[in-house]
C-alpha cells in the first residue's frame, strides 16, 4: 500500500491545485539531487537516485492531456489525492521491513510539508495527525 500511496501522491503534483491536485509544492524544487522527486524515490525505494514518473494513477493520461472532464472530476480527484497523502504520511510510522516508507521523515520540514499537503495550510505550519489509514 505504501509504495502505491507515494506514487499516487507524486502523481497528484502533476494535477493543478484548482482541479483537485496537490496543495503542496514539489515539481518546482530546484535542487539537483536531494529534491522532491528524489525524496519520493527515497520513500518508495530507499534511494534518492531513483526518480518516480507520472503514472497517471489519479487521472488517466488521455483525460489529463485533453483537460476534458478535469473540472467535473475535481472533487473526486481531491479526495483521491488527500487519501494518498494521508496514507503516505501514515506510512512514515511503519518500519520499512513491514512495508512502510523506505526513508525516514524525521525533520520538521518533512512533517509540516505533509501538513500542507493534507490540511492545505501554509508551508511549515502544522504537523497532521496520523490516522492509521494503511493498517
Amino acid at each position: 500500500i505504501c509504495t502505491q500511496a507515494y506514487q499516487t501522491a507524486y502523481d497528484c503534483h502533476w494535477i493543478p491545485k484548482g482541479f483537485g491536485g496537490a496543495t503542496c509544492g514539489c515539481l518546482d524544487d530546484p535542487a539537483p539531487v536531494f529534491n522532491c522527486k528524489g525524496w519520493y524515490g527515497a520513500m518508495m525505494t530507499g534511494s534518492w537516485l531513483v526518480y518516480p514518473r507520472n503514472h497517471y494513477s489519479v487521472v488517466d493520461e488521455a483525460t489529463f492531456d485533453s483537460g476534458i472532464l478535469m473540472e467535473q472530476k475535481k472533487n473526486e480527484t481531491r479526495a483521491t489525492c488527500l487519501n494518498a497523502f494521508q496514507q503516505a504520511w501514515d506510512c512514515t510510522e511503519i518500519p520499512p521491513e513491514l512495508g512502510g516508507a523506505k526513508y525516514p521523515c524525521l525533520e520538521d520540514f518533512c512533517q509540516t510539508w505533509f501538513g500542507q499537503c493534507i490540511l492545505g495550510g501554509p508551508p511549515n505550519s502544522v504537523v497532521p495527525p496520523h490516522r492509521g489509514s494503511v493498517l
